[in-house]
């Protein structure tokens, strides 16, 4: 599927393009039993990788949902210390 975008800046106009590719999962399956049979250790290590980021992204969301609820918390504390 292709996009076309048009913005324009002033007299002048920009015209970009993106293309969508939709992959059958099936597809996407075969190419990581492939990776897996033909590179273990390089599998290995982007599965960590993505587990490690999740863990993070998981970690920051519920320090920001803490900072946030203690905020509300105190609000009106930190109204009248302003």
């Amino acid at each position: 599927m292709n996009r076309i975008f048009v913005e324009q800046y002033d007299s002048r106009i920009l015209i970009t393009t993106t293309m969508t590719v939709v992959l059958d999962k099936s597809i996407v399956k075969q190419a990581l039993r492939e990776l897996i049979q033909e590179e273990p250790a390089l599998f290995k290590k982007m599965l960590i990788e993505t587990f490690i980021e999740e863990a993070k992204s998981s970690q920051d969301t519920d320090f920001e949902a803490l900072i946030r609820e203690n905020f509300d918390r105190y609000e009106e504390t930190f109204k009248a210390l302003a």
